[in-house]
């Protein structure tokens, strides 16, 4: 159990490292080439969408940091259910991240951009949490969430142009 919670610490310091330096670096990108920005997100992106998402997101990891600190000294084990509870609390932040690059950039480039990608960040420090069924839920809750958004947010007509859609030139003929 201590090993378990000791593990599931230095998981929490990942996450926690892992946002402030993608908060440090969006903030840096955001404030010193505006214009890429303006561009990728069509003028709709401000610094509080940034916070909204990661500022939160590092206080919840901060009080679960502190919930299992306070476990380990007193030698006593986290409910199951608050450990599940947790990995979706988790799992789900990308999500809510991708919804905002939905609504600011449009589906195609915002499930193209970095949001999908977080989801592999909380799979694979889930293994951290030393327990099979946690990892699987974690993994399974983030397929579930992803899936949801690109049917959510399916468009009604095919964005690209259907291959038999697209004219061919004719070959220009020698003589």
């Amino acid at each position: 159990m201590r090993e378990v919670l000791r593990s599931e610490l230095v998981r929490i310091k990942a996450l926690i490292a892992t946002t402030a330096i993608l908060t440090i670096i969006v903030s840096a990108v955001y404030f010193l080439e505006p214009e890429a920005v303006n561009h990728l997100w069509q003028g709709r992106m401000r610094p509080a969408y940034l916070y909204e998402i990661l500022l939160p997101f590092i206080l919840f990891e901060l009080w679960v940091h502190a919930v299992i600190s306070r476990h380990l000294k007193l030698d006593r084990d986290v409910p199951v259910y608050r450990r599940y509870l947790g990995a979706l609390i988790e799992t789900s932040m990308p999500t809510i991240a991708l919804a905002l690059h939905i609504e600011n950039m449009g589906m195609i480039k915002a499930l193209g951009f970095v949001g999908p990608m977080a989801y592999f960040i909380f799979i694979i420090l889930s293994t951290l949490r030393l327990d099979f069924w946690l990892s699987t839920f974690t993994g399974f809750v983030a397929a579930a969430e992803l899936f949801g958004m690109a049917i959510f947010y399916h468009p009604a007509v095919a964005p690209d142009p259907s291959p038999t859609s697209i004219t061919t030139r004719p070959a220009a003929s020698s003589c």
